[in-house]
């Protein structure tokens, strides 16, 4: 789309193309919208879509009154400005020249309007009569982004590209019902800090947070940790199943989800694993034990939730198998089952941007009441954890693959799901020894982790 609007309203006079002065009645109301590109002089009136996808470039603008919690927007390419549409590529193709911003034939209302409402002469480009300065999605209503504006979906390069991709401007409260010129003092979000409100709402790491707005997101891929929004995961986690001798007997209690969390800028996911869990792998900064012990890597359990999927939480759970201590994130390769992905995207390969910086405690827990409170202190925990007797990670355990699998690990063969755990199963730092095969074959038989 490279010019002209998408509108639904009245026209006062057919012969003067004059239009109402009611702004209400301009948004045309679909299910869904799709548009390949969207032009400097391309201007959308819509409302009531759960989907507005722009697969390309976004120079023009595009006005609704809210966007509703379950509606999203997503710009594939550049929410650029009237710079970078000097190019057949900016004009979506369909035009053989550069960009200069003459009239185009066929227009249907009004040559100096580029919109139903008028041109602004404040937010528009005077030079080219017909086109924004930079792309802009307005949202009329005070507050009211309540969903997801997703930029740059078609990004795979795994970094932000936010001087070419991030010129354009969100704003939040921009009209006032009834009177079609600028009204109030909206929220204007932009990777171009000449264009944001302020510092806190510039950039793809905004620090203002979603309650102000609305309690919607506007995430640049790949999304990044809301740092102001997130909870502290430093605050006492607890974990159920290695904390005392006891806790290896008997039925183990379920704790209720923590309020720890980590809020993203837009949607995650965890790709589900063998046995159906959603996990995520994890490094221990230091741990809680009184005698020496050798850094491993640790699987724990996550759950993404909250609006738009954009939150992850840590649960406490019975079957989590770490002792207590204070873990960071790893980092990890896109081929790795264990990865947390941006989600809504065309494909389903793109990493988060980086946040092994964030730290989670897991408190200590010896009786088990699912609470770190001064109680559990004097507890002593075990020094030395086995892995997991589910070996080959396909959620059966045990069975007869999980010992195949570790005599074949072991011996240099491969796994049989591809995803099986490292051979020094009783963590001591030394593999492959016979006390890791000594442990595998003693827990796998109901019996003790063997320790040297």
């Amino acid at each position: 789309m490279d010019f002209g609007a998408v509108w639904s309203g009245k026209l006062n006079s057919p012969t003067e193309y004059t239009v109402t002065n009611d702004i209400v009645d301009d948004y045309a109301s679909v299910g869904s919208a799709y548009f390949g590109c969207v032009g400097p002089s391309a201007d959308v009136w819509i409302q009531d879509a759960t989907v507005i996808d722009i697969a390309n470039d976004m120079f023009g603008e595009l006005r609704l009154p809210r966007l509703a919690n379950d509606e999203v927007i997503r710009i594939g390419g550049r929410f650029g400005d009237t710079a970078q549409a000097d190019d057949v590529v900016g004009l979506c193709g369909a035009d053989d020249g550069p960009f200069v911003g003459q009239d185009p034939p066929f227009r249907e209302i009004r040559p100096f309007e580029e919109s139903p409402r008028g041109r602004w002469d404040t937010i528009e480009n005077p030079t080219y009569p017909y086109a924004a300065i930079y792309g802009r999605i307005l949202l009329r209503e005070p507050n009211s982004l309540h969903g997801q504006v997703i930029i740059d979906t078609n990004n795979t390069t795994g970094a932000h590209r936010t001087a070419s991709h991030y010129r354009g401007a969100i704003e939040i409260g921009t009209e006032d019902a009834g009177n079609f010129t600028l009204g109030g003092t909206p929220h204007v979000f932009s990777g171009n800090p000449g264009h944001a409100t302020s510092g806190d709402y510039t950039g793809p790491t905004y620090a203002v947070l979603p309650s102000v707005f609305g309690g919607g997101a506007i995430g640049l891929v790949p999304f990044a940790v809301h740092q102001q929004s997130s909870a502290d995961l430093n605050t006492g986690l607890m974990t159920s199943r290695i904390n005392s001798p006891t806790a290896y007997a008997g039925t183990q209690p379920t704790c209720a989800r923590q309020w720890a969390k980590l809020d993203f800028y837009g949607p995650i996911k965890i790709p589900v694993i063998f046995g159906g869990g959603q996990q995520l792998t994890v490094r221990p900064v230091e741990f809680n034990l009184t005698s020496p012990y050798v850094l491993y890597d640790a699987v724990m359990d996550f759950t993404t939730d909250g609006p738009m999927n954009r939150q992850l939480w840590k649960q406490a759970s019975a079957g989590q198998g770490v002792p207590s201590g204070v873990y960071e994130f790893l980092d990890r390769a896109s081929t790795d089952a264990r990865r947390l992905l941006c989600d809504m995207l065309p494909t389903n390969t793109v990493l988060v941007l980086p946040f092994s910086a964030q730290q989670l405690t897991i408190g200590l827990d010896c009786n088990l009441d699912c609470q770190v409170t001064a109680a559990d202190a004097s507890c002593q925990q075990f020094p030395v954890l086995c892995d997991s007797i589910d070996f080959n990670n396909d959620g059966l355990f045990p069975d007869n693959q999980d010992l195949e699998d570790w005599y074949a690990v072991t011996g240099g063969g491969a796994c049989s799901t591809g995803y099986c755990n490292d051979i020094d199963f009783n963590n001591d730092g030394l593999y492959p020894d016979n006390f890791d095969t000594e442990a595998f074959v003693s827990v796998f038989g109901g019996g003790a982790c063997v320790f040297p």
